[in-house]
């Protein structure tokens, strides 16, 4: 008996491990990322309403939104912008 229901639970460990693989290694249809250089973040709440159904406001409801992002690299001087 005791045999039988290990046999079960490996089983079951082995499918949920092959399961949970494949929905790992699924990849999504399309990426975007979008970066408005100088666009304070509020403005996008703020401007929300004047927005499409099937744009920003689409990305925004479906999507991934990073509210609060900073990109690690030295500030840029006038010489270099």
């Amino acid at each position: 008996m005791e045999h039988r229901v290990r046999k079960i639970l490996t089983s079951l460990i082995a499918i949920l491990a092959a399961t949970n693989l494949e929905a790992q290694q699924s990849t999504p249809k399309l990426v975007v990322c979008i970066t408005v250089d100088q666009l304070r973040g509020d403005y996008i709440e703020y401007f929300y309403n004047t927005f499409g159904e099937r744009g920003f406001k689409r990305l925004m409801n479906e999507g991934l939104v990073y509210n609060n992002i900073r990109f690690e690299f030295s500030d840029i001087d006038e010489a270099s912008a």
